[in-house]
């Protein structure tokens, strides 16, 4: 469902023109459950929050009105008047698709999908989406040391039971990202390498616990389809922002913990069977299996689960 935000009007700007989008996970448990160490506050200090990493989303918006030149719509959403509309927005839209939603024990998340035009107009689309596991934000904080198979006994254990092992297949083909410059940081409506990516690897369910990892014409990965990627080299280790990937605000948040580092990795580094920590921001952190291509086999099944994971910190 849609919902109008704080903008103005321009009968000037072209309807089919670029929207920044930013989606947001609305969810309950960020402030419910006691016991979890939720990374979901406003800021350091500040009560916990129904919206994850809202602050990150945020700082996106604006970094990339101003890099498309839109002044107004950078003007409209920054700062911290700016930051508390944002919130009031958001739960004005959930409250219009659930109106339950503050009812005791409820448990329902929703996605929020913000869309931003070039008058600083704004629409929000709300769509409900499932449970996950315990700490969206933990997966960074463990070691592929502490990964091991899966056994029929433990297939309805965390994280398995809300969050599917992913299958993460390299892309048959580069993507040229070199022309498209810095635009390649920002998240917009403008989709088409990444939709021609999960087209040559065959994905075509939103919901499938699939990726497709692309590569630039230098054989850098970038990134997945839909999510920012990261690998263990001695450390988990993210593409930097010069190959060509997205400044994702989870990505964003695992730089700033100290929990991820930025270098280069090209395609033919990757490990067959290897493990891959994938993150955005309405899943959250998820683990997923590098596989060349959906003909390979190993016999380090995909399926897996974590087992005593260990802090970092």
């Amino acid at each position: 469902m849609g919902h109008e935000l704080d903008g103005i009007d321009s009968d000037e700007e072209d309807p089919n023109g670029t929207r920044v989008l930013t989606a947001v996970r609305y969810d309950p448990a960020l402030i419910r459950d006691e016991n979890r160490n939720w990374r979901s506050t406003m800021s350091s200090g500040a009560a916990r929050s129904p919206l994850l990493l809202l602050p990150y989303h945020q700082d996106r918006l604006v970094a990339a009105a101003t890099a498309l030149g839109w002044e107004n719509a950078a003007r409209i959403w920054n700062g911290a008047d700016a930051l508390a509309r944002l919130v009031r927005k958001c739960e004005e839209a959930v409250r219009e698709v659930h109106p339950m939603r503050s009812s005791p024990g409820d448990k329902t998340a929703f996605k929020i999908r913000c869309i931003l035009r070039p008058s600083g107009k704004m629409t929000m689309e709300v769509t409900q989406i499932g449970r996950r596991p315990f700490d969206l934000l933990g997966a960074p904080y463990m070691t592929p040391a502490y990964l091991v198979p899966l056994t029929p006994n433990t297939l309805m254990t965390w994280p398995t039971a809300y969050a599917p092992i992913i299958s993460v297949f390299l892309d048959t083909a580069p993507t040229f990202i070199k022309a498209l410059g810095d635009s390649t940081r920002h998240k917009t409506t403008r989709r088409d390498r990444f939709d021609a990516a999960r087209e040559r690897a065959g994905i075509t369910s939103p919901g499938a616990p699939e990726e497709v990892m692309l590569y630039n014409e230098d054989n850098e990965v970038i990134e997945g389809s839909t999510r920012n990627v990261t690998v263990w080299r001695d450390g988990w280790v993210t593409p930097p922002l010069s190959s060509g990937c997205m400044d994702g605000t989870v990505r964003r948040w695992m730089l700033q913990s100290g929990k991820v580092r930025e270098a280069r990795i090209t395609k033919d580094e990757l490990i067959p069977g290897e493990w891959v920590l994938t993150c955005n921001a309405v899943e959250g952190c998820s683990f997923g299996k590098f596989f060349p291509g959906r003909g390979a086999h190993y016999a380090d099944s995909p399926h897996m689960r974590l087992h005593h994971p260990t802090s970092l910190s």
